[in-house]
């Protein structure tokens, strides 16, 4: 049988075959796929629904995904011919003397940036790059490169014994009690690729070190309101510990049918929410007056609801489990089982919130859940038991 595959980020055709491509059935989306010339022809055999960046390697060249340090002892170990497609940036460090560029065997072609000492740039173009790159100089000590989440803490600045050019590859993360003084004593230049969040007293101290903010997501926490990075789920007793709190949220706020609209007015006060808030029909007016942004989803339930974040299959006995019908909110995936009925769907559901993929066996089925989405910002798709994908997320994959 062949595969049906949901998700992967790099797809590595640089060695494929006509047999290693063979037993795949569909790939959904590809964040990027690198290929040869001589394996081009084999993305046509592929069923691919959406690629995102599609990059051919010459041939000889390898392929480095991330970024490439390049030091004194990196050359020196360079002893033979090496020629590399680097996807992310490459930094030339300070050790790196001007002899060694000229003689060292290396080629490169960067999809991203390339930092280097002054001094070092104009002889770095003819030497190392086949292709156009953008070569950024710098004085002083090198920037530092950072990949995934940072928090920028007081004890992480203070690591620094000068000013240093930071840059982060993913999300940066201010806390409150971050040193301002600190921050502009240490850090000389800030470049984000990704998400930053920050407080609003921070902005002008943070944006005046970087040059633009235009590509990246800048999230910033009004003045008063509290952050809560993990989902919070309030009842009658825990929201007790509230009094007239600002929630900044990013994941999902729940509210439990046994919270009282007076519990609700004294414990918060406003919310800034980009996730879901999700609350009994009783409160739902309340949640919105407390809502600073248009675009944050409340969502109200009259007995019980049900949120699907992660991958889950339901057959009928999940549905008969509850006494009354239910409000059923799907973020992540959820796939029916064959024995799942229109009768299921119209008697144990009063309304469906779809945001993620929602798969079913059958049309009929398929047109029975539409009478009851409510909001619909997802995906449902018909699947039988040949063409469901067999693996739905995968980083990386070498065919």
């Amino acid at each position: 049988m062949k595969q049906h595959i949901g998700n992967v980020g790099l797809l590595n055709l640089m060695d494929a075959t006509e047999d290693s491509v063979r037993g795949i059935e569909r790939i959904d989306n590809v964040g990027m796929v690198v290929f040869k010339k001589s394996t081009a022809h084999l993305l046509h055999s592929l069923n691919i629904g959406n690629i995102g960046q599609a990059l051919e390697i010459p041939d000889g060249y390898r392929y480095l995904q991330g970024d490439l340090v390049i030091n004194a002892a990196y050359l020196n170990s360079v002893t033979d011919p090496l020629s590399l497609v680097v996807s992310g940036n490459v930094m030339i460090e300070n050790d790196v003397y001007a002899e060694a560029i000229g003689t060292c065997p290396l080629q490169l072609i960067v999809k991203g940036k390339v930092y280097s000492p002054v001094h070092l740039a104009g002889k770095l173009y003819a030497a190392w790059f086949k292709d156009g790159v953008k070569i950024i100089p710098y004085e002083g000590c090198a920037p530092r490169f950072e990949r995934g989440v940072l928090k920028l803490t007081n004890g992480y600045l203070s690591l620094f014994e000068e000013p240093q050019w930071l840059i982060v590859n993913g999300e940066l993360l201010l806390p409150k009690d971050l040193d301002l003084a600190l921050f502009a004593n240490k850090i000389s230049k800030l470049e984000v690729k990704g998400e930053l969040t920050l407080y609003e007293d921070q902005e002008p101290y943070v944006f005046k070190k970087m040059d633009a903010i235009s590509a990246i997501e800048v999230n910033v926490i009004p003045e008063g309101f509290e952050p809560v990075e993990k989902q919070l789920i309030l009842n009658g007793r825990s929201i007790r510990r509230f009094n007239q709190k600002k929630l900044w949220l990013t994941q999902p706020l729940v509210i439990q049918a046994d919270v009282s609209r007076e519990a609700l007015e004294e414990a918060i006060d406003g919310i800034y929410s980009s996730s879901l808030i999700i609350c009994p029909e009783t409160l739902e007016d309340l949640l919105y007056e407390r809502t600073k942004t248009l675009d944050t989803e409340v969502l109200s339930y009259t007995h019980d609801y049900v949120l699907i974040e992660g991958e889950e299959k339901w057959s009928k006995d999940q549905f008969l489990a509850y006494d009354h019908p239910i409000n059923l909110m799907v973020t992540g995936r959820l796939t029916l089982d064959q024995d799942v009925s229109e009768d299921i769907i119209f008697n144990q559901v009063v309304s469906m919130d779809l945001f993620g993929d929602l798969s079913v066996p059958n049309s009929k089925l398929k047109g029975a859940l539409r009478t009851v989405l409510r909001v619909n910002e997802g995906r449902m798709e018909l699947l039988d038991e040949e063409n469901r994908a067999e693996f739905r997320n995968i980083g990386q994959l070498t065919l």
